[in-house]
């Protein structure tokens, strides 16, 4: 079963802009981000950001149905934070230095998967971008 990792703002926005499904398939982001957490989180220590786990969001109810304490978390982040770590996670992986990308990712990620995992970067990207322009805090849910 595939999880999203998508993004949720205090106002309720964080649908996938119109211009990434152009013909209205229905298309939903964030799965090749989840997909890739790990390696995006690798990722972000070597460019010395903030990681996306950073703005990550559990509902506390989901631990306590578990029957586990809750983590210390922060509900909402600043879109200006969220953004600036995508900005540099794409220029990361769109920049044509293969070898430090295919260290984290593995070989045979720059084929198809780079693709996709840009794709939802460029959606959160767009969601963040309006976000800081409405200053409306946002975080990450995995679904």
């Amino acid at each position: 079963m595939s999880q999203y990792a998508t993004i949720s703002t205090r106002s309720g926005a964080g649908e996938l802009p119109p211009e990434l499904d152009p013909d209205g398939e229905g298309l939903i982001y964030g799965c090749n981000v989840s997909d890739y957490w790990d390696q995006l989180e690798a990722a972000a220590k070597e460019l010395g950001i903030p990681s996306l786990r950073t703005f990550y969001y559990q509902d506390p109810e989901f631990f306590r149905e578990l029957g586990k304490q809750p983590p210390v978390q922060k509900e909402w982040h600043t879109p200006e934070d969220g953004l600036k770590t995508v900005a540099a996670l794409l220029e990361f992986l769109r920049r044509p230095d293969q070898p430090r990308v295919c260290a984290i990712f593995g070989d045979d990620f720059p084929d198809e998967n780079q693709k996709w995992v840009i794709w939802d970067l460029t959606a959160y990207e767009a969601i963040l971008k309006t976000a800081v322009q409405q200053s409306d805090p946002f975080r990450i849910e995995i679904c």
